[in-house]
């Protein structure tokens, strides 16, 4: 691979920070209503997801996120907490 292909690279990945940049802080950030900033967030991993493909990462942890072995089952006791109130 060229210099050429090391700097579309690091250019795409740029670009999928700004692009993820700006999806949490114009459109979370400045959602007046609870219901849409809930589907952005929850639509926040399957456009990471697609980023990631794109700039050819593998998995989340390319990302920096890990995910503990149990995280299913903490995701829903976490969800069962917020529900019950």
């Amino acid at each position: 691979m060229g210099p050429i292909g090391i700097y579309w690279r690091y250019a795409k990945v740029l670009l999928g920070f700004i692009l993820l940049d700006v999806y949490l802080n114009m459109g979370i950030a400045k959602s007046a209503s609870i219901v849409v900033q809930l589907l952005l967030v929850v639509g926040f991993f399957p456009l990471l997801f697609f980023l990631l493909k794109w700039t050819e990462r593998k998995e989340f942890s390319d990302a920096g996120l890990k995910f503990p072995l149990k995280w299913r089952r903490n995701l829903f006791i976490g969800f069962s907490i917020g529900f019950s109130f």
